[in-house]
């Protein structure tokens, strides 16, 4: 669930899955970003244990 929302700079969504490389997407605002993740979700079809969304800013993910 969504705890709170930032419009400040860029954001990275990111979809990671154990085996698998990370997708990430750039994007320039929240609104944007739920977006992508909805579409990044439903993408895939189906949900296994252990898939995680992280939604950051995106001079934060280097660091991370």
């Amino acid at each position: 669930m969504v705890a709170r929302t930032r419009t400040d700079g860029e954001l990275v969504v990111i979809f990671s899955r154990d085996g698998e490389k990370d997708e990430a997407t750039i994007v320039a605002n929240s609104e944007r970003a739920a977006k992508v993740a909805v579409l990044m979700i439903s993408g895939r079809g189906v949900l296994h244990a252990g898939d995680q969304l992280l939604v950051q800013r995106y001079d934060e993910a280097d660091a991370s």
